[in-house]
């Protein structure tokens, strides 16, 4: 029962701790119960779903984490440069090259910004065991904030 349950684990993911978990778990059911505890495939599904969300909502908050120092450090540079007097890169003199790197800098932190607040958003809302689909909308949102950042 054991063995069958750590296979099917290990074929929906679960590995490291939360396998071990799992089976120490499934060890001190049996032993203190004189029944099996049901299918090991629908066990290791339920026991994926709770990792998974797990693990969505800490690289959520990881990804929030260093999109705030992104933040911070994309504040500090703007700052060092319109304080240092430095040309202004809209100006025209490379027209094609000053408008392009002009907008990349007003909308590229925005919509760094705003995934990573909705993916947060979304990520503190999710129920445990989260479906398949929400962790995906989560995991999206996350790719593109640490793009942007």
């Amino acid at each position: 029962m054991i063995e069958d349950l750590r296979r099917e684990l290990a074929a929906a993911g679960v590995r490291g701790r939360w396998q071990r978990r799992a089976l120490e778990e499934a060890r001190d059911h049996l032993a203190e119960s004189e029944r099996a505890f049901g299918d090991p495939r629908a066990l290791a599904s339920d026991i994926a779903s709770v990792v998974g969300t797990s693990r969505t909502l800490r690289a959520a908050w990881a990804a929030f984490a260093a999109l705030a120092l992104t933040g911070v450090a994309y504040l500090a540079a703007w700052y060092l440069v319109a304080g240092n007097g430095q040309p202004d890169i809209a100006s025209g003199r490379s027209a094609g090259l000053g408008i392009a790197v002009t907008l990349a800098l007003f909308f590229v932190p925005q919509v760094t910004f705003v995934a990573g607040v909705l993916m947060l958003w979304r990520a503190l809302r999710l129920p445990t065991p989260a479906p398949a689909a929400e962790l995906r909308v989560v995991r999206r949102r996350a790719a593109v904030a640490r793009a942007g950042g």
